[in-house]
């Protein structure tokens, strides 16, 4: 009688999957929300600002859970990887308020979900919600090539 050890599969396949997730899926993950950025926030010409384009460059992952079974993670824009600049005498400051405060998180939301202030009108850009868009079809595409790429038998359905 003949017995293959299978005891380190399943710990080989939680690696490679591991091991995807953290460099292939969190970069396309990152790359579809600064590309969602860029078609939504600098798209056009700016009128009343200047662009610094820190939005894109504060793309990152966070609260990052991977387990036996699943991994969560959020894709978001840290303000804290944004500069603040107050304003002067002839320029609006950067990522923040017209009184020269921290606007950096409210920035990202109002430019997201949009704002009816009465001080300052903006349409909502929703990159959040279009970056997601198609993104679980990209994420497995890519998990599978890794998984393939590993000697797994892995196929997309």
């Amino acid at each position: 009688m003949n017995s293959v050890d299978l005891s380190g599969l399943a710990s080989k396949l939680r690696a490679d999957v591991k091991a995807s997730i953290e460099s292939r899926v969190f970069k396309i993950c990152e790359d579809a929300l600064r590309k969602s950025v860029m078609a939504t926030v600098y798209s056009g010409k700016p009128v009343m600002y200047h662009r610094t384009y820190e939005l894109l460059n504060a793309v990152s992952i966070d609260n990052v859970s991977i387990g036996h079974s699943s991994a969560t993670f959020e894709i978001i824009i840290d303000p804290n990887k944004m500069s603040v600049y107050p304003p002067t005498k002839t320029d609006w400051g950067i990522h923040s308020s017209i009184g020269g405060s921290d606007f950096r998180e409210g920035l990202i939301g109002v430019l997201d979900q949009g704002s009816s202030s009465p001080m300052y009108s903006h349409p909502a850009h929703g990159f959040f919600d279009k970056a997601e868009s198609g993104l679980e079809s990209k994420i497995v595409k890519a998990m599978v090539a890794d998984l393939k790429a590993n000697g797994w038998d892995a196929t997309f359905i």
